[in-house]
């Protein structure tokens, strides 16, 4: 066997990632966001203007009044542009984006439910 990557494979050079990932080019932004303490992320998902991330409160404390929460943070600054609650605890890795921009979430029990423009407020669209 050669060392070659296979024929359908994706090649990037070093310089070209370095390029590409480097903080103080053009037009690259760094962020930091903060889930609020007792809350833990199970799912991400990435769209055009938003990084969705679906959580679960620890422990699954009863006296939480929801038991997941899924939160749309902005790509460009890390500003919260919606959260809403969810009616149970998220699948690991159970968020899909459709190209229509609704996101489906995948809960533990089995339900699955698709969050649409309607359920989030007007000129906050992922």
């Amino acid at each position: 066997m050669d060392d070659l990557p296979p024929k359908n494979a994706l090649t990037v050079s070093s310089e070209m990632l370095l390029k590409t990932l480097d903080p103080h080019a053009d037009g690259f932004s760094t962020w930091g966001s903060e889930i609020p303490y007792g809350w833990g992320p199970l799912a991400y998902a990435l769209t055009p203007n938003a990084v969705l991330v679906a959580t679960v409160a620890y422990n699954n404390d009863p006296k939480k009044a929801t038991p997941g929460q899924l939160l749309a943070i902005n790509r460009v600054d890390g500003t919260k542009l919606w959260e809403i609650n969810l009616p149970g605890q998220v699948v690991h890795n159970g968020l899909a984006v459709a190209a229509d921009g609704s996101v489906v979430v995948t809960m533990i029990d089995g339900q699955t439910i698709c969050v649409g423009k309607a359920a989030v407020a007007p000129g906050n669209h992922i």
